[in-house]
Parts: structure tokens; C-alpha cells; sequence
């Protein structure tokens, strides 16, 4: 437990074990911290908690079904993922407010903005009253597996990660947040399975075949794509005038958000957890249970701390403690390198994780400066400057090196040309994976899972192989 004493950075505050494993990045409002877990031993149900945010002492728990996402508070209403069910509850007492049956498995956090929840559902995007849980419209694509929204401007975001090799539904939706209707699709390489996220105007997402993508957020015109080394299946964040990119093999990737690299960094173990960031720090944590704080400038290594999960949810940072959970059901508070809260691009629009900052209010396209240069054409970007990745990189005049067609409902295949190399350099700058070109494979029948989730089925898959 905190006892007000003054901790270095990467100290342990306090850690409350739930006995179930904590999918979803933790979300802090007015003090409290809210998680969800999944069945603890001979339990039939999962649980959502709310913790003393300054002692981890529980507040309340209610049992619900497996909790794998995020949960979301807004005007003093938890709404959570609970398997194949949306339920929202009190949020000073727990007690359920109302609950809808979803048409399948669900396992993306929900979005909620100006009284309307937002849920991906298999190949649905459906829109709910957020006080009744009444439909509102719903949208199809026969392979969409959509991801966790984003909304923005009126529009909604999903990623597309289906499970039907090549299928051309793959990449991002844009969805008219008032009445359902498509407003565009981008198709990109690989499969989207994570939450993208909008900065500048623009839809930043990163896909399984290891490219990170800026889209114009009205057009969805590809502004840039460049290579990264890895799959990416977990949400960038945009802050500080980057684009942090995890790639699964371990690299951190740091992007201007004009184009081109700023440095990539390569851990131990896995990485397919959300970025954040809090002031001039940027956190992350692998699958070997250690939590990195990097500097978003150069991306060196300011302090580690060894938690007692191994895989690691995203973390999320208030009032200048980090906040995460893990497979070993630990929620644990550590102290912050600063006193600054999350407030990355993920974290504003309150997808998987948030603080009390936000509070489910519309957001128009550039109402938010996230910093760095911003500017209205597109700039070249070179993937040798980070190794590895996309041949297809936009020019300057936005034409593209290779023939893609965006607009509504459709778009031509984009194939990508990797190469392998080394592993990060000590210089913060990275020559390609050290594992190679992830292409369709074993996680490709996972898509739609959290990042922790398929971090520990690449490495359950692994050891059978060896």
C-alpha cells in the first residue's frame, strides 16, 4: 500500500491480486481504478473490480462473464465486455445497470461518445443507447471481425482483421457515427486487429504483416505506409509529435508524424500491448513481465520494473503513477518517471484504457494537437531508416510506389516486400527483425484476440515447436 513517501521512479506503489488473468488495459476515473478479469479457479465467472486508486484497497467487484477489454467510464456508468454480453454498471456501486446480449463471442472494448456505446461484434459494428442499451443501427461486412472503435469526428473507426485469408475486407472501416452508413474502407496489406487511433486529421494503424499506415481521416486516402519489423496487433498512440507502433517481436517504433522514422527500440520477449505516454516518457510492457519507461524523443531507457505478471497488459498512466495488469491477475501501481497522466491519442478517445480526462465527449478532426510537424501534404518516408517493411512508400506529390485503390467499400491489394535483418542496434535504430517476415501464420488464425492473448499463444505455439 502507498504511504505517501516519496518513491524513485519504477517503484512499486502498492498490487492487489485478483486470481484471474487482467486482459485490458486499466482505466482510472475520479480516483478509482476499473479492470476486468477472466475466471478465477474453480469459478464459473469473470469479475469487474474497482480499486482505491491512492491504496489498491477493492472498492466493490461484481461477477460477470470472462472480461477480456478494457472497461470504459463515462458519467458514472462501467460499460464492459463480459463475453458475448455488454453490461453497464454502476460505477460507485458495481450493481448492474442493464445488459445486452451481443450475436457472438465479443472481445473489443466498448467506445462510448454523446450518449452512444460503440461495440465491435464479429462482422458487426453496432451502435446502442448508452442508458438503455436499446439498438441504435448496426453495420455488416461479410468479413469484417471489426476491432475496438475509435470515434472522431462523427465517424467511427474499426480495424478489419477477418478470419478468411485475403480476404479484401482487411484493413480499416470508416463508419458515419449517426447513421451507420460506410463513409470508406481502406484496404491494406495485412489484417488491422487492433483499435486505430486519429491524430492530425488523419487514422493511424499498424497491420499483421508489419507496415504502420497514416489514412486521411475523411478521405481515406493513404497519406504514408512504411515497414516495421514485426506484426503489429496492438493500438498505436500518437503524442509528442511521433506515432508509437508496437511490433510483436519486440520493437518499439517511434515515427515522425510528417513520415519517416524517429528510432525504434527492441526488448526481450514479445510485444503486443498498447503504448502510452505521460509527459516526455513513453511505457510499455513485454511478455517477459518487465515494463519499459524510454524517453519519446530518443527512445533511451529511463528505468524497467519487473512485475509480478509475466505478460503485461497496455499500461496507463494518472496523476503520475502507471497503472497495469498481467496474466497473473496483479494490478499494480508503480511510481511514474513524472506527475503527468496518459495522454496519448488512445487514452484521449478513451479506446482500450482511459483516464478521467476524458469524458466521453465528441472530438472534431484537428481539435487536438498531439505536437511535431503536422503538415498538410504528405512527406516522403524511407523504411531503410528503420529497416525492413513496406516497399509501398508514398512520395511527397502522394502518389504511391505501388498501385492502391482506396474509397468506399473496396480497395486493390497492396503486397508488401520485406526483408530480414538484425536485430535493434545501440544506437536506438533497428536493421529489421531478428525474427523475420511474420506473413500468414499461426496468429493469423487468432486475429481479434488482445495483444496479451495472442502474445500467449505465439509463445505456447512456439514451445510445442521446439
Amino acid at each position: 500500500m502507498a504511504s505517501g513517501r516519496t518513491l524513485a521512479p519504477g517503484a512499486s506503489e502498492w498490487h492487489l491480486e485478483t486470481g484471474g488473468s487482467i486482459g485490458g488495459s486499466p482505466t482510472i476515473v475520479d480516483g478509482t481504478v476499473y479492470i476486468g478479469s477472466d475466471n478465477r479457479p474453480n469459478t464459473p465467472t469473470g469479475t469487474v473490480y474497482a480499486v482505491d486508486a491512492a491504496t489498491g484497497d477493492e472498492t466493490w467487484s461484481t461477477d460477470v462473464r470472462t472480461v477480456d477489454a478494457s472497461p470504459t467510464v463515462v458519467d458514472g456508468t462501467v460499460y464492459v465486455d463480459a463475453s458475448s454480453t455488454l453490461r453497464a454498471l454502476d460505477a460507485a456501486t458495481g450493481e448492474q445497470l442493464w445488459e445486452r446480449p451481443m450475436g457472438g463471442a465479443v472481445e473489443t472494448a466498448p467506445t462510448v461518445v454523446d450518449g452512444t456505446v460503440y461495440l465491435g461484434d464479429a462482422n458487426t459494428v453496432v451502435a446502442l443507447d448508452a442508458a438503455t442499451g436499446e439498438g441504435v443501427w448496426e453495420f455488416r461486412a461479410q468479413q469484417l471481425n471489426a476491432s475496438t472503435p475509435t470515434v472522431v469526428g462523427g465517424t467511427v473507426f474499426v480495424g478489419s482483421s477477418p478470419n478468411v485469408r485475403d480476404s479484401d475486407d482487411r484493413g480499416v472501416f470508416a463508419i458515419d457515427a449517426e447513421t451507420g452508413d460506410q463513409v470508406w474502407h481502406h484496404q491494406t496489406n495485412g489484417y488491422v486487429d487492433s483499435a486505430p487511433t486519429v491524430a492530425a486529421g488523419s487514422v493511424f494503424v499498424g497491420d499483421e504483416a508489419g507496415n504502420a499506415y497514416r489514412i486521411d481521416a475523411q478521405s481515406g486516402e493513404r497519406r504514408w505506409s512504411s515497414g516495421t519489423s514485426d506484426a503489429v496487433y496492438d493500438t498505436p498512440t500518437v503524442a509528442n509529435g511521433a506515432v508509437f507502433v508496437p511490433a510483436l517481436d519486440g520493437t518499439l517504433h517511434a515515427f515522425e508524424i510528417s513520415g519517416g522514422g524517429r528510432w525504434a527500440t527492441q526488448f526481450d520477449g514479445y510485444l503486443g500491448v498498447p503504448p502510452t505516454v505521460a509527459g516526455e516518457t513513453v511505457y510499455v510492457g513485454t511478455d517477459t513481465g518487465t515494463l519499459y519507461a524510454l524517453n519519446t524523443q530518443n527512445g533511451d531507457q529511463r528505468w524497467t520494473y519487473d512485475s509480478r505478471n509475466e505478460t503485461l497488459t497496455g499500461a496507463t498512466v494518472s496523476n503520475g503513477v502507471v497503472y497495469l495488469g498481467g496474466d497473473a491477475g496483479h494490478l499494480e501501481a508503480v511510481q511514474a518517471h513524472s506527475d503527468a497522466s496518459s495522454t496519448g491519442s488512445r487514452v484521449r478517445f478513451g479506446t482500450v484504457g482511459h483516464t478521467g480526462a476524458w469524458a466521453g465527449e465528441s472530438v472534431a478532426f484537428g481539435e487536438l494537437d498531439f505536437g511535431g510537424d503536422q503538415p498538410s501534404e504528405p512527406q516522403p518516408v524511407h523504411p531503410d531508416d528503420i529497416g525492413g517493411g513496406s516497399d509501398d512508400t508514398e512520395q511527397s506529390d502522394g502518389s504511391s510506389s505501388s498501385e492502391s485503390t482506396q474509397g468506399a467499400g473496396s480497395g486493390a491489394s497492396n503486397d508488401s516486400t520485406r526483408s530480414d535483418g538484425e536485430p535493434s542496434t545501440s544506437d536506438g535504430t533497428t536493421s529489421g527483425s531478428a525474427s523475420g517476415s511474420p506473413g500468414f501464420g499461426t496468429l493469423t488464425a487468432v486475429a481479434g484476440i488482445s495483444g496479451a492473448a495472442a502474445l500467449r499463444y505465439r509463445r505456447t505455439d512456439q514451445s510445442r515447436e521446439e
